[in-house]
């Protein structure tokens, strides 16, 4: 990794950074399909996602306490 001037760092000079793809790159690239069989057991596993949506669920809960009060 060389040193620019000053000491900014940007992605391109970290190792293993992005590669930027064209757009008729991208537009060759079908969307991968994953079973929802499949996607159900990702997310199950995901403790991350999961607390996520523990946390969005309460929201709409409060959301409803205060209108009622």
């Amino acid at each position: 990794m060389e040193k620019k001037e000053g000491m900014h760092i940007r992605e391109k000079d970290l190792d293993n950074h992005f590669e930027v793809e064209s757009k008729e790159a991208t537009e060759d690239k079908k969307p991968m399909k994953i079973s929802t069989n499949k996607m159900d057991e990702q997310m199950k596993s995901d403790s991350q996602l999961l607390r996520a949506l523990d946390l969005l669920k309460g929201w709409d809960i409060l959301k409803l306490m205060n209108k009622s009060s």
